[in-house]
């Protein structure tokens, strides 16, 4: 009887055998379960990172990534440069400060203007650009407080530092600029000085 090709094969397992894994459409359901969450997960967190970069590129816009936005050449101790309280035709990083021939009234439209002129303590070797990053980031802060009567993290002013350049430091210059990005916030015309 079990030869006889007319008997229908039997249905479930057979005696002693265990039943047949999931159907393969239950497979292919778990399968895209899986890929779903994947998909999710990583959209997820492509959003994230992309708030973290917005959010931390708009805290550093106030000083830049780099505080430096520029270098100065050598420039005479006895010659005349731009001075606290200055506005500049050209914007902070194509300043000019060995000359005072950018130099404008506040009144007009300008690009930049000084709110500090310091110096970097007398060194021999120029430091590291993260530790002159440091230096100026906190000079500059403290003359925009003291030059704006505002904290600078309440605005939207960008400014930076013109540092010396590597010759003019090994020439014992050791002057730099806090300059404000005068278009930055407002129109360009008059001064932030308080």
């Amino acid at each position: 009887m079990a030869d006889d090709p007319s008997t229908p094969p039997p249905r479930g397992p057979l005696p002693g055998w265990a039943p047949p894994p999931h159907a393969v459409g239950q497979s292919r359901f778990s399968l895209g379960v899986v890929v779903a969450a994947l998909l999710v997960g990583i959209a997820a967190g492509a959003i994230i990172a992309g708030v973290v970069v917005l959010v931390s590129g708009d805290v550093l816009s106030r000083f830049g990534s780099h505080p430096v936005v520029g270098e100065h050449a050598e420039i005479a101790e006895d010659a005349d440069t731009p001075k606290l309280g200055d506005c500049l035709s050209s914007q902070p990083a194509l300043a000019d400060l060995t000359t005072t021939d950018e130099v404008v009234p506040c009144k007009r439209l300008h690009k930049a203007e000084v709110v500090g002129v310091a110096e970097f303590p007398t060194l021999t070797v120029r430091p590291r650009d993260s530790q002159i990053d440091d230096y100026t980031s906190e000079a500059c802060a403290l003359s925009f407080r003291d030059y704006a009567g505002r904290d600078p993290d309440t605005t939207r002013y960008d400014f930076g530092a013109v540092v010396p350049d590597d010759k003019a430091w090994a020439a014992g210059d050791r002057r730099f600029w806090c300059l404000v990005d005068s278009r930055s916030e407002g129109t360009g015309v008059g001064s932030l000085r308080r």
